[in-house]
């Protein structure tokens, strides 16, 4: 019987084979291999120490913007996405989140290879202790023309925000990272 966690981590030596060159993208990627392997409910919310996330980067049609929402909790910009809930493709989940928390749909995955691992101490709440999310996310893309329909009742707000835009204020610190990828991957589309 194959065991659901050899997907994601097929998935995650991919990506170390390709940021074989940025230590800390190689970092995160091991720091989240030896979550998965040492914790067979790692896409479970059961998980008190941590679990698996799946989250969208969103570009409109041109690259030129990116799809945030600002979220209520952690009152930051920061990409679509949430929790696996048991579910151990991250890319379905991160496409599930992209379109609840948006409320569009047709998607179109750019690469079904993972575009980002980001570590990260999510803060305690009523029920919950403070624990890690292993975020696992991939690159999707959608026209910015369509009417934006904000669902989800975790965000204050949902916005197309030019990419340029993510580099000039401290609003994003925490997309800083993978907006920096962002411009890596835009140049090689245009090379």
């Amino acid at each position: 019987m194959t065991d659901q966690r050899d997907w994601i981590k097929s998935k995650i030596r991919t990506y170390k084979d390709n940021y074989m060159e940025d230590p800390p993208s190689i970092d995160e990627a091991n720091r989240t291999l030896q979550f998965i392997e040492e914790n067979a409910d790692c896409f479970s919310r059961k998980n008190q120490q941590g679990h698996i996330t799946g989250s969208a980067w969103i570009f409109n049609q041109d690259y030129s913007m990116v799809l945030l929402h600002h979220h209520r909790k952690i009152d930051q910009w920061i990409q679509l996405g949430g929790h696996s809930d048991d579910d151990w493709n991250t890319l379905d989940v991160a496409v599930k989140e992209a379109e609840e928390e948006s409320g569009l749909k047709g998607f179109r995955v750019l690469s079904d290879e993972i575009f980002d691992i980001d570590v990260h101490e999510f803060p305690a709440r009523k029920n919950e202790p403070a624990h890690l999310h292993y975020d696992i996310r991939f690159l999707l893309q959608i026209s910015s023309d369509l009417p934006l329909n904000k669902q989800d009742r975790e965000s204050k707000a949902l916005e197309w925000i030019p990419l340029r835009e993510l580099f000039s204020s401290d609003d994003y610190l925490f997309v800083r990272k993978i907006s920096i990828k962002s411009l890596d991957y835009i140049a090689a589309l245009q090379a």
